[in-house]
């Protein structure tokens, strides 16, 4: 597997108003791996994502793609870098006028290269995946967030993208549903080699499928390494954070098995 930085960010700044919220960042994500995002609600963790997809661009600093500064390329290198990501949005962004098999079709019929007999392949083949086969008939609003989560992930999946951005993609699944995410994520990405960014705070458990964390706090990045040394890092915030969410984890566990 080849761990070359396909993305890094150098000295990247962002405010918004008066609030900064990356602040000379240096962070790489390496190719064919998984890198999860931690830290707490609203330090820019999905600012950070939305730089890599271009859907905002820094105000001082450089994102390289391979090496090359994004800045530097064509609108047409553009759209073509653009081709190689696909993103699944915190929110969903489902279509509520179109089925759920509809909705996760959507990328490959917008690709105009695959006849209508291999998009309905490729289509219930990831439905049989995340359990949606029964369902591909419904609409958005008839079923429920947890299910949304996994049609938003279904059509992230299905152009086989080179590199895929989750933003937080367990928010409002049970433990089951949740594990079984993560699993198809990693099973997807040991099959195919794609490089996957995500924003989690399913700690430890997403722990469990990365190659590397980045924690974000106070707009700079705290640590950038393994999920196993990430407990050996002796930064005040880190531990707190990290341990503070395992205790609660934990406690929630006991309160459970008490009931």
């Amino acid at each position: 597997m080849m761990t070359s930085p396909l993305i890094e960010f150098k000295y990247v700044s962002k405010r918004f108003s008066s609030m900064v919220v990356l602040d000379n960042i240096n962070v790489t994500f390496k190719r064919g791996t998984i890198t999860t995002v931690i830290g707490k609600s609203g330090v820019g963790k999905s600012v950070l994502l939305k730089h890599i997809i271009g859907l905002i661009e820094p105000d001082s600093g450089d994102i390289l793609y391979s090496g090359r500064t994004i800045a530097s390329m064509t609108e047409l290198e553009k759209i073509t870098l653009s081709s190689k990501f696909s993103y699944m949005f915190q929110h969903m962004a489902l279509f509520d006028s179109m089925t759920i098999f509809e909705n996760i079709a959507l990328p490959l019929q917008e690709n105009k290269k695959f006849p209508n007999s291999d998009i309905e392949m490729r289509v219930m083949e990831k439905m049989h995946q995340l359990e949606l086969n029964d369902i591909g008939y419904k609409y958005p609003s008839q079923i429920s967030g947890g299910m949304q989560k996994r049609v938003a992930l279904a059509r992230a999946l299905i152009t086989d993208p080179e590199i895929i951005l989750f933003d937080e993609p367990t928010t409002g699944l049970d433990p089951i549903r949740k594990n079984a995410v993560f699993n198809l994520i990693a099973d997807n990405q040991k099959q195919f080699g794609y490089t996957a960014i995500i924003v989690s705070h399913a700690i430890p458990d997403i722990f469990y499928i990365s190659d590397q964390i980045a924690m974000l706090d106070n707009a700079r990045i705290l640590y950038h390494g393994s999920p196993e040394i990430i407990y050996q890092c002796q930064k005040q915030e880190v531990q707190e954070f990290i341990r503070g969410t395992e205790a609660l984890k934990n406690k929630r566990h006991a309160m459970a098995v008490g009931m």
